[in-house]
């Protein structure tokens, strides 16, 4: 359940991060009128198998994304002579008072991080672009996508209904490899058979 709720929150903040992007693009953030909040919100029930299905695909690819772009910025870190540790350790201190007063930043530290700064932000931009792409690929609407995070987080039934999909998704994704590895096998039986 940690997991479910901690990889939503982390997609619907990049599709919010994204949607905030794309409205101040020269524009003032329109006020958000009562139609739009009451869309937003969705029956649980009405949320089918499939749609579960299609948004634990989507979820699946967004997720791989995620740990590809962590790589990436991990990788910039430490070519830029930072650890990742001490990367974090700086980023905790811009942004929490407490932290600031029990972290000190160095010069050079501070100039690693303003060169660090321009190329992550593209990272995630690049990540961000590509989860959406994700969730669109799989024929789901970036709203409908919202709405069911936004349902999985508050109604125990559905998520209950959410993991037994996962996992027969798990299941199937397994016996799939298992055929996989049988018939790579099998044709590797048919070479050798016939190099004799």
């Amino acid at each position: 359940m940690r997991i479910v709720k901690s990889t939503l929150v982390v997609l619907i903040s990049l599709f919010t991060v994204a949607s905030v992007a794309k409205g101040q693009q020269g524009k003032k953030p329109a006020k958000k009128s009562p139609m739009i909040k009451q869309q937003q919100t969705v029956n649980p029930d009405s949320i089918t198998d499939q749609e579960l299905k299609t948004f634990a695909q989507g979820m699946q690819q967004a997720r791989q994304i995620q740990m590809q772009a962590r790589a990436n910025v991990k990788k910039m870190v430490e070519d830029e002579g930072l650890t990742y540790k001490r990367f974090q350790q700086i980023m905790m201190s811009k942004r929490s008072k407490k932290m600031k007063n029990k972290i000190t930043v160095s010069d050079e530290e501070k100039a690693k991080m303003d060169t660090l700064r321009p190329k992550i932000q593209s990272a995630n931009k690049k990540a961000r672009k590509q989860i959406m792409q994700a969730i669109e690929s799989t024929g789901m609407s970036r709203q409908r996508f919202q709405q069911i995070g936004k349902a999985l987080r508050t109604n125990k039934k559905l998520v209950k209904r959410f993991k037994k999909i996962q996992k027969k998704m798990r299941k199937e994704q397994k016996n799939k490899m298992k055929q996989q590895l049988k018939n790579k096998m099998k044709q590797q039986q048919n070479n050798n058979g016939s190099d004799k």
